[in-house]
């Protein structure tokens, strides 16, 4: 794989592109690989701002609610909003949504699996192994 810069930041991307359009976002500060998220479940509950439906996600304090149009509305819902019955319900609809979208397994040559965190040893053209540069 190739570091590359684009306009969301750093990546390694497939060497035989276009045959192979593989890619693994890098962290912008640590240089670190970051594993793929699971899309956002999209649920009926309309936007309070422009009424389209709203995508489900998760994070490290729990689940959250925006709108789908995002960015061009930046509507949310509060998860307190919503009824306790029906908390539970799209508790069980999203749960069942990220076992049906697990995260991809990324591996190295060897077969090794690569973790979050994972900091990859970078090829210059000159066959050298250099490791990736860190912001201290």
């Amino acid at each position: 794989m190739l570091k590359r810069d684009g306009r969301f930041g750093p990546f390694l991307s497939c060497s035989d592109y276009p045959t192979c359009k593989g890619i693994v976002k890098l962290d912008r500060k640590k240089a670190t690989v970051v594993a793929p998220k699971p899309p956002p479940l999209t649920i009926e509950n309309p936007c309070p701002k422009c009424g389209s439906p709203l995508n489900m996600r998760t994070s490290k304090r729990g689940p959250w609610l925006s709108c789908s149009k995002y960015p061009r509305c930046r509507g949310r819902l509060a998860w307190s909003a919503i009824e306790e019955p029906q908390q539970k319900a799209l508790e069980q609809a999203l749960s069942a949504h990220v076992e049906a979208h697990p995260q991809p397994i990324i591996r190295k040559l060897d077969g090794s699996p690569v973790a979050d965190g994972y900091l990859p040893l970078i090829v210059n053209l000159s066959s050298k192994p250099q490791p990736t540069e860190t912001a201290a």
